[in-house]
């Protein structure tokens, strides 16, 4: 079964979609595979790296604020090594087979690369799932449920994308095919055959009448 980890900003606008999402998760794969981001601004750093490493996918709620949460002196959260979610957002991307989704709440739209520090830029690069519109918000969040399993069973990679083919697409092995190559296959190798005794039985003829004359 999948880990998931889950991660937002306090104090974002995602309050009303991560209770959903989580009770979601956790009646698809148990309350024990979903851990939910309790970080703040005095979380050690590197234990936070090492438990969302454990996990088998990240998943990140951006609201209407995610960018735009500053420190004391003004500066940007995000773009400090020392901030909890910059630290969690790079775990995951540092890993290779980690399942990485942003699902947008509140009409957020996904940030440009270039408002990111560089270490995360990638994440606009994975998976994105809006989760605006309340009539669908329970079939998003079950899709991307459905493809955490997909994740778990196959061991893709957090930048693959799987594919389901229909059992009806799926068509069976051609053995008129396989048959057509061996009669081909048998009528060179007669012609062949016959070519070599045409060859023999005259050169043979040709002997006795050397020899006769």
């Amino acid at each position: 079964m999948a880990k998931i980890y889950l991660t937002y900003r306090a104090g974002d606008t995602t309050q009303d979609e991560l209770a959903i999402v989580l009770k979601q998760l956790q009646d698809m794969f148990g309350v024990d595979s979903v851990t939910v981001s309790n970080a703040d601004a005095n979380a050690n750093i590197f234990e936070l790296y090492k438990l969302v490493q454990a996990h088998d996918a990240l998943l990140v709620l951006i609201g209407q604020r995610f960018t735009t949460f500053v420190d004391e002196q003004g500066r940007p959260l995000l773009h400090s090594a020392y901030d909890y979610l910059y630290n969690e957002l790079l775990a995951g991307l540092e890993k290779d087979e980690m399942w990485i989704s942003t699902l947008l709440t509140d009409d957020a739209t996904l940030p440009d690369a270039e408002t990111l520090p560089e270490p995360l830029q990638e994440l606009t690069r994975r998976d994105t799932i809006p989760l605006h519109n309340p009539t669908m918000l329970t079939k998003n969040i079950q899709d991307l449920s459905n493809r955490l399993g997909i994740l778990r069973t196959q061991g893709k990679s957090s930048l693959v994308k799987t594919v389901d083919v229909p059992v009806s697409e799926i068509k069976e092995p051609d053995d008129t095919s396989d048959l057509l190559k061996v009669m081909v296959v048998l009528a060179i190798l007669l012609g062949l055959c016959g070519l070599i005794v045409q060859v023999y039985e005259t050169c043979f003829r040709f002997g006795l009448n050397v020899m006769t004359c």
